[in-house]
């Protein structure tokens, strides 16, 4: 991926590739740190390490890579998918405005100011063939106060409830992939979907 700053013609691009031999920490044969230069900071993190390089086991629907950004002297940015995996569909979601975009399709543009978190940004995969339960293709997963579903088919319904079984969230789901923002206090809870492609539930911890 390729973050770009227009309007002073600079570039930083962060490249995460896949190797089964890798591990989720530094590898010194496939990975490298980052270091920062004029251009707008843009890395993956793992393991609260930066990387330039960022070398892991696989691709999955469920994966979740932090992207961190920092501005430079701009305040508008994009950033694009410079290449990609045959079969996978990436994601980019942006936690400050809660918009998530598929890069497949075309690059996103951004406003950064001074102040932003620079965890920015969350980075999913979607790859063909991989079911996220016996029932169905539907995955569900979560990364902080954020809820990820992919895979749901036509006329998804979402119902979120903690292990007390108390309703806690009830909406409608597009088809396909949807991020949903909660205000839920920190714990483990149980998201159901049910949509024509099935029902898949699955226990996700919040705030954590």
């Amino acid at each position: 991926m390729i973050a770009r700053d227009p309007e002073r013609a600079t570039a930083q691009e962060s490249i995460i590739t896949f190797n089964n031999a890798a591990t989720e920490g530094f590898d010194m044969a496939y990975d490298s740190y980052f270091l920062s230069g004029f251009a707008p900071a843009f890395y993956s993190i793992s393991n609260n390490e930066y990387y330039a390089l960022n070398t892991l086991p696989e691709p999955g629907a469920g994966n979740t890579i932090p992207m961190g950004f920092v501005k430079n002297e701009s305040s508008n940015f994009s950033i694009e998918l410079a290449e990609n995996l045959p079969g996978v569909t990436v994601y980019l979601s942006d936690l400050k405005t809660g918009t998530t975009v598929e890069l497949n399709k075309g690059n996103y543009d951004f406003v950064s100011e001074a102040g932003d978190d620079a965890n920015r940004f969350e980075l999913h995969f979607s790859t063909l063939g991989i079911p996220g339960n016996v029932e169905n293709n539907t995955t569900i997963w979560s990364s902080g106060h954020m809820l990820y579903v992919d895979g749901a088919g036509n006329q998804a319904t979402l119902q979120l409830t903690d292990l007390q079984g108390r309703s806690m969230l009830s909406r409608l789901l597009n088809a396909g992939f949807n991020s949903v923002s909660l205000n839920l206090p920190q714990g483990i809870y149980l998201v159901t979907v049910r949509s024509s492609a099935g029902v898949s539930t699955q226990k996700v911890a919040i705030g954590k």
